[in-house]
């Protein structure tokens, strides 16, 4: 496994390491397995116009990206709020998590969640309330990360020809999961394939809150205190 030495804000000099990561990140993986984004956004991100990177490097260079950009104005009009937004933060204090890639050689070190808290921190310092994300059903390493980093899944869509979650985080629950089940019966342990189970229990309220095992289901129980008041402020895991 690589090392990690420097977790760094990315600018346009790094265009062609970040092209590089994502080739060697995407060239084995089942076909919309990650969103891959165009030249053109990864650009544009790395030049600040649409957003921000964010990177980590090892002696082999750039081993992970992550990628932090608002809203576009046509996403908004055409899908409207981002499920668990409060209609009065969308889409100004929202921000979306993307283009995160991990080199094979950098995994199982919990460097997207690195990345996941580095790009918080930067959203609530501009003044973000929320960070929202997506991840295909099937990437369970991706969303499982993302929720360990403190996001709850939140909805499901269909809409791009798979099925991929949408998670949703508070800036300020930075390196720990923010939840608590208290009752047994509050808990449902729902299989990753059933997709069904999972938009019926989106649709009662429940949120998804972490991994059952290997990315094989998806444990759901009530909404964290957080989600309801996000500026409410926590410190983060030892």
């Amino acid at each position: 496994m690589t090392a990690v030495t420097l977790l760094r804000q990315l600018d346009e000099d790094d265009f062609e390491s970040v092209l590089a990561l994502r080739k060697a990140v995407s060239r084995d993986l089942p076909e919309n397995f990650m969103r891959t984004q165009t030249d053109e956004e990864v650009r544009a991100c790395l030049a600040g116009s649409i957003g921000v990177a964010w990177g980590a490097e090892g002696s082999g260079g750039l081993l992970g990206v992550g990628m932090l950009h608002h809203p576009s104005p046509q996403a908004s009009a055409s899908l409207g709020a981002f499920p668990g937004v409060p209609k009065q933060d969308w889409p100004g204090r929202a921000t979306f998590l993307g283009g995160t890639m991990v080199h094979p050689d950098a995994r199982g070190a919990g460097l997207q969640r690195h990345l996941v808290d580095a790009r918080k921190r930067y959203a609530a310092a501009s003044g973000s309330r929320w960070v929202c994300a997506g991840a295909h059903v099937q990437n369970w390493p991706s969303w499982r990360n993302l929720l360990k980093g403190g996001m709850v899944v939140v909805g499901m869509r269909h809409d791009l020809g798979f099925p991929l979650l949408a998670l949703i985080g508070s800036v300020h629950s930075v390196g720990r999961p923010m939840f608590s089940v208290t009752r047994s019966d509050d808990v449902r342990v729902i299989d990753i394939e059933d997709l069904t189970a999972h938009e019926s229990a989106i649709a009662e309220g429940l949120v998804g809150l972490c991994d059952a095992g290997g990315g094989r289901a998806l444990v759901y129980g009530p909404s964290p205190s957080w989600l309801h008041a996000p500026n409410a402020r926590v410190a983060p895991a030892a």
